[in-house]
C-alpha cells in the first residue's frame, strides 16, 4: 500500500492590512513624536469590474494539519504556514477566498523541502506503529 496524505485546513489567523514592502516617501517622514496610527496603516484597494474595493481581512498564516495514514495506521503532524509581502500585489477578497486557495497558499510558504520532510515523517510513525506488537495508555 502506498502512503495517503491529506490536508486540512484548521484556523486561518487574519490582519487588516496586508504586507507591503517597505517604501519610505517624503510624505511618510512626520517629525518625532507626530506618528500616528493613520501614518503607519494604509488601506489597500483592488479593482473589481472597475470599482474600487478596500480590502480588510488579509490571511497572514493558515494552521494546517498534514495527516499520512496507510493500512489502517495514521499519524497527524500540525504546523502554521506564514505568508508574507505579496509582490504582485495580487490579494483576493476574503470573502472569495475557497479551501483550495488556502492549501495553495499554505503548501507554497513551506515549500517543497519543509512538505518532503513532514511526509517523511509521517511515513516512518506510521511505519513504526505497524512495526509495534502493542500500544497501551500511559496512565502513571
Amino acid at each position: 500500500m502506498a502512503m495517503n496524505y491529506t490536508w486540512t485546513i484548521k484556523n486561518v489567523f487574519l490582519k487588516e492590512i496586508g504586507s507591503e514592502a517597505p517604501v519610505i516617501t517624503q510624505e511618510d517622514v512626520v517629525a518625532k513624536n507626530e506618528m500616528t496610527g493613520e501614518d503607519v496603516v494604509k488601506k489597500q484597494t483592488k479593482t473589481i469590474d472597475g470599482k474600487d474595493h478596500t480590502l480588510t481581512q488579509f490571511v497572514q498564516a493558515i494552521e494546517v494539519e498534514i495527516k499520512g495514514s496507510e493500512g489502517g495506521k495514521e499519524s497527524v503532524f500540525r504546523t502554521t504556514a506564514h505568508l508574507y509581502h505579496n509582490p504582485d500585489n495580487s490579494y483576493k477578497a476574503f470573502d472569495d477566498i475557497e479551501t483550495a486557495d488556502l492549501l495553495t497558499w499554505a503548501q507554497n510558504a513551506l515549500g517543497e523541502g519543509v512538505i518532503t520532510n513532514i511526509k517523511a515523517q509521517l511515513k516512518r510513525e506510521v511505519e513504526e506503529q505497524s512495526l509495534a506488537t502493542g500500544k497501551q495508555e500511559w496512565t502513571k
